[in-house]
């Protein structure tokens, strides 16, 4: 059997061609290569093609190929489609990888038995029940393939052509809800590239190597756009009663945020602590314990804050560690630019602690970025 041709449209000279295998099972760095190729020149309607085919050579029943080619491209998982185009080709997946294709094909299978027993059921019926949950979740699915297919055009643009967002997705006329999974998916698509720029996975580095840094910020700072653009529509779209669901101000949320205002023994003075509310990184003292606090946000949304508490910190990449010189290096803090804050915690060489984000008397709120 022949397969389908894929259309690199001239860049295959900047992305290379399509991974060949001979019979192998291939690295962890190659498998995430050919999944960035693909990635690059495939959406949604190929990966639903590549399924057919791979089925197709293994002589499955006309009835399972012809259900499955039923469903709706935006259905299908594009890993799912990619991994049946490379199997297609030779590539023998290990056992985490073919577990992960058998769930998916029996997932997808069941997705279109579904879909056709409900076209079935419309065609005898006069009217059509409409299940409110799943078209929730299909527009949720048409609309994040849009999105991804922005994020091709600006990769093939080699990230110069980008996507007004905000206008973009008014025009689309979103309900909340749908807003709302949008922001979720594309919050882990932005950590997901977040993890490449800050990896030392030589296997995961190399994976992504036809990306430069200044291309990769670039491509995390537009699924950023993505996140708090869609998740500020999610907030504002009215509600039954046609009323705006009004977003509480800075001043409100941190009303009861419990803080030191200044410290002179230090010569300290607490930032302002509405500050805090949509920042991404957050420096706090302890004047009692001596331990400096770093709060890195999780997501494009930042942090805020309940009560005395920050919230929406990165458990992971917020650490603390005591001071034995607070008088220097605090001063350091406050002075330094963005370079030198990355390497300010590691630099020190006691013993790093874990943060809670609870603020107290003690604390002074030394900087906000």
């Amino acid at each position: 059997m022949k397969l389908s041709k894929i259309s690199t449209r001239g860049d295959d000279k900047y992305a290379g061609i399509e991974p060949v295998w001979k019979e192998q099972q291939g690295t962890k760095s190659e498998l995430m290569s050919a999944f960035n190729w693909y990635n690059y020149f495939c959406g949604k309607k190929e990966a639903k093609q590549f399924v057919v085919e791979y089925l197709q050579l293994l002589t499955k029943s006309k009835e399972e190929i012809s259900t499955i080619s039923s469903l709706p491209d935006s259905q299908f998982n594009l890993q799912f489609g990619f991994l049946a185009r490379m199997m297609s080709l030779g590539y023998k997946p290990d056992e985490e990888t073919q577990k992960f294709f058998d769930d998916e094909y029996e997932e997808t299978l069941v997705k279109a038995k579904f879909a056709r027993a409900n076209k079935v059921v419309e065609k005898v019926e006069s009217a059509t029940v409409v299940n409110i949950q799943d078209r929730i979740n299909s527009k949720a699915d048409e609309e994040i393939g849009e999105i991804e297919g922005l994020v091709d055009d600006l990769i093939l643009s080699q990230m110069k052509n980008s996507t007004d967002i905000a206008k973009y997705l008014k025009s689309r006329n979103l309900s909340s809800v749908v807003a709302k999974r949008m922001s979720d998916y594309f919050v882990g698509r932005s950590k997901e590239i977040e993890e490449v720029m800050n990896t030392t996975d030589e296997q995961l580095k190399e994976a992504y190597s036809n990306f430069t840094k200044v291309q990769l910020r670039k491509l995390k700072e537009f699924l950023d756009g993505v996140v708090s653009e869609s998740f500020r529509l999610a907030s504002e779209k009215p509600t039954r009663k046609k009323r705006k669901v009004k977003e509480k101000p800075a001043t409100v949320v941190v009303a009861k945020l419990n803080y030191m205002p200044e410290f002179p023994e230090l010569n300290l003075k607490s930032v302002q602590p509405e500050k805090i509310v949509g920042a991404m990184q957050v420096w706090t003292y302890n004047t009692k314990t001596k331990l400096l606090g770093v709060y890195n946000a999780d997501n494009a949304k930042g942090l805020t804050v309940k009560g005395s508490t920050l919230q929406n910190f990165n458990a992971e990449t917020s650490i603390g560690k005591r001071l034995r010189k607070p008088e220097i290096v605090l001063k350091d803090l406050i002075e330094a630019g963005k370079i030198k804050l990355k390497k300010l915690l590691p630099e020190l060489t006691t013993k790093e602690s874990v943060l809670t984000g609870r603020i107290n008397s003690d604390t002074i709120i030394v900087r906000i970025l």
